[in-house]
């Protein structure tokens, strides 16, 4: 790890241990995504969060810290994970893991496992990637359960009313999981999701001109 990434870590670190559920978190070596805390924070209260990507619970830990009342549903499909992101949250009946990776389709796919294991995803390794960051080497595949957004959420008449969060972080998989969730999308009155231009996985170009039609100044509906 560089120096500027040991910065930003120790930078984290010192946040989180300002918080008992993050402390919490932190013993369990689960890192809280504070970095997203300024952005969140100009958010409405959420009813209900739909941390698509969930990995060990690092953004269901922010949405959880400021967001108290809302139901958040994680998705996430590598079993080590699942262990980990259900470990940080129990006892936290609000909190539910879908162990699935969320697509256009139902049935079973190979999901591409990095050394760093948030980095995993459904589509393979590219070489820049690798190259830009190192720690996305691949480390091996699993055959992982997938399935619609919609086949999932549309029919779950227990999750409230309100603002809906969908956050979207699948290593290039985003326009697959909007694609299976249309009506879904309906209810959803906020999303964030990782944007890179020139794609290192998946069809990112395609994505970018979903959320900004108009360009990367101007916000479409529920874009943020």
């Amino acid at each position: 790890m560089n120096l500027a990434l040991q910065a930003k870590r120790l930078v984290k670190v010192r946040e989180a241990l300002r918080h008992p559920l993050y402390r919490h978190a932190l013993r369990q070596k689960v890192l809280a995504a504070v970095e997203h805390q300024p952005l969140l924070r100009q958010l409405p209260q959420m009813s209900v969060v739909l941390d698509v990507g969930g990995n060990v619970g690092q953004f269901a830990l922010v949405a959880r810290q400021l967001f108290a009342q809302a139901v958040i549903v994680s998705f996430e499909p590598l079993p080590s994970s699942v262990e980990r992101l259900r470990n940080v949250f129990a006892g936290d009946r609000s909190v539910e893991c879908v162990p699935v990776a969320l697509s256009d389709r139902a049935g079973s796919q190979t999901f591409y496992i990095t050394d760093a294991d948030d980095s995993s995803s459904l589509l393979p390794v590219a070489d820049r990637q690798v190259a830009e960051f190192p720690g996305t080497k691949g480390a091996g595949t699993l055959e992982v359960p997938i399935a619609r957004l919609d086949d999932l959420i549309q029919d779950r008449s227990d999750l409230p009313s309100g603002p809906w969060l969908l956050k979207l972080d699948t290593q290039g998989a985003e326009l697959a999981v909007l694609q299976g969730g249309p009506s879904t999308l309906e209810r959803i009155t906020h999303v964030i999701v990782e944007l890179v231009r020139g794609a290192l996985r998946g069809p990112s170009e395609r994505l970018w001109h979903h959320c900004f039609p108009r360009g990367p100044g101007l916000r479409a509906p529920g874009c943020l």
